[in-house]
């Protein structure tokens, strides 16, 4: 085995470490010393690549290094009384955990209610739960650089590092959770701050936001209509208000035969079609990669011969190019933006399209209102203390040719004005015409009344 192999070549053996480790156990915790030995023969058995991403075969190959280590540890604890704290195999998950894994923060990552981790230093770990709400975790790091390798862990499959020249970074956990960290210089009072956010797929189609009470049946039954409609949907809301959710929800809709391209800087959307495609943005590097930016991946779904193209969240000057997709043919897209509201999210569309070209306003919201058919505004709030998401509005944006002077029309078809979300009152003036152009289905209007 790879432990034997190295044994004979002059450096120490499971055994001497375990009588290492047992000598130390006076003065620190034994299991520290055991793990701070288990590091140092990894390192020496294993180049740092494969350390910071280890494949199956990596794995598999420390597991029985320190199944070994772990074995003898206990024996040589045993034999000096030190009671024993843990079954070998207890310690192997352990020390893999501690050294392949997240640690402290472990249990809350497999707990499916988790929806927020966030780390200021080693020492405070806060979560935030869907059910118990935020507190802080009972644990703890050993070191701030514990957290620095956490990070550099996640990010090893990127080519980044988080450390003093690279002080801040942005990556993913392979079940698609988000991670946001800095470091010295860029804060001041912790040495590391970490945001985890956890991605939750709460809910796969729209029969679940209408378990869940996100959505009423007759908004459901609407928005079916728009996404086979094919027409141009986004959905919007604040922070963690289950944008990407949603999304996914309308997106369990698409016909299996379609064509889908997906574009986001972290991949969370899930499309159940065969014919899919999922584009990630990446960021320039220090050894002069150039920067791969949504605007660009954008383009390249239009040359992919796209029957449909969703972006997980547009952000900046990508909706320029997404704009000009959607007013040169490209019906069925869906996307999500960041806003306050219905009407709001004109306002903040323009913004976005004014940090990549400089245009009228009446051009920039007459592009708008032409491009959008449908807009999804869901919001997060408290009862009882517990986050709850709930679709506020849908409503239907007019074309240009409604619009007065530089203001867009919007038609709020459903709202919520605090007894659940309803009909307005308010039929559609476009959405039937438009969704008999493109797919030729027709819109039930009794969903309205």
């Amino acid at each position: 085995m790879l432990a034997g192999a190295r044994e004979g070549a002059g450096r120490p053996g499971p055994s001497r470490l375990a009588q290492a480790a047992g000598e130390s156990a006076i003065t620190e915790d034994p299991y520290e010393g055991l793990l701070r030995e288990a590091r140092a023969r990894l390192a020496e058995t294993f180049p740092p690549h494969e350390l910071e991403d280890p494949s199956t075969e990596t794995q598999a190959k420390a597991e029985e290094l320190l199944r070994r280590m772990a074995e003898a540890a206990v024996q040589g604890w045993t034999s000096r009384g030190i009671p024993l704290m843990e079954p070998p195999e207890a310690l192997v998950a352990r020390l893999l955990d501690d050294i392949f894994g997240w640690g402290p923060i472990s249990p809350y990552l497999a707990t499916e209610t988790v929806e927020e981790i966030i780390l200021n230093g080693p020492d405070q770990v806060w979560i935030i739960d869907a059910e118990k709400g935020k507190y802080l975790a009972p644990v703890r790091f050993r070191s701030a650089r514990e957290v620095v390798n956490l990070v550099n862990r996640a990010l090893a499959r990127t080519g980044r590092r988080l450390d003093r020249k690279n002080p801040r970074a942005d990556g993913r956990l392979r079940d698609g959770s988000r991670l946001h960290a800095v470091m010295e210089p860029l804060v001041d009072n912790v040495p590391v701050a970490v945001t985890i956010r956890r991605h939750r797929m709460v809910a796969r189609t729209l029969e679940d936001l209408v378990g869940l009470g996100t959505l009423t049946p007759a908004a459901a039954a609407f928005l079916r209509e728009c996404v086979l409609g094919r027409l141009n949907l986004v959905v919007t809301g604040g922070t963690a208000s289950g944008k990407t959710n949603t999304l996914n929800a309308l997106c369990s809709l698409l016909p299996k035969a379609e064509r889908v391209i997906t574009i986001e800087d972290t991949p969370e959307l899930k499309i159940p079609v065969d014919d899919w495609v999922a584009l990630v943005t990446r960021p320039a590097d220090e050894e002069g990669t150039k920067e791969v930016t949504m605007a660009d991946l954008v383009r390249e779904a239009l040359r992919m011969r796209p029957d449909r193209i969703i972006t997980g969240e547009a952000r900046g000057a990508e909706i320029v190019d997404i704009l000009m997709a959607a007013n040169t043919g490209h019906d069925g897209q869906m996307l999500t933006v960041h806003s306050n509201g219905v009407l709001d999210v004109v306002s903040r569309l323009t913004t976005m399209y004014l940090l990549g070209k400089e245009l009228s306003l009446n051009a920039i919201r007459r592009q708008i209102a032409d491009a959008f058919q449908v807009v999804v505004y869901i919001e997060r709030v408290f009862l009882a203390g517990r986050p709850r998401r709930f679709v506020r509005q849908i409503a239907e944006i007019l074309p240009s040719r409604f619009m007065e002077g530089d203001t867009v029309a919007v038609n709020i078809l459903f709202e919520d004005r605090g007894q659940g979300l309803a009909p307005t009152g308010n039929f559609p003036q476009v959405l039937p015409e438009e969704i008999r152009r493109r797919s030729g289905r027709a819109l039930d209007l009794k969903i309205f009344r």
